[in-house]
């Protein structure tokens, strides 16, 4: 919902000005970014004790989820 949000606002504002379109994207990116990090810092299977296997399944979603 929020990447569609942010879209629309985007191409309204490219209506308006390509500048504040242009920093209406960047703010968008920078929000995806600190949301993406503090749910990387709650995941946290630290406590659990996995095997080999587990751990990298584990890893992998996070790589796919959250990007390398």
């Amino acid at each position: 919902m929020a990447p569609v949000a942010s879209s629309l606002i985007s191409i309204v504002l490219a209506f308006i000005s390509p500048l504040a379109s242009i920093l209406s994207f960047l703010l968008t990116l920078i929000f995806v970014f600190l949301i993406r990090m503090k749910r990387f810092s709650k995941d946290n299977f630290d406590d659990i004790d996995l095997t080999d296997d587990e751990k990298e399944f584990i890893g992998n979603i996070r790589k796919c989820i959250y990007g390398e």
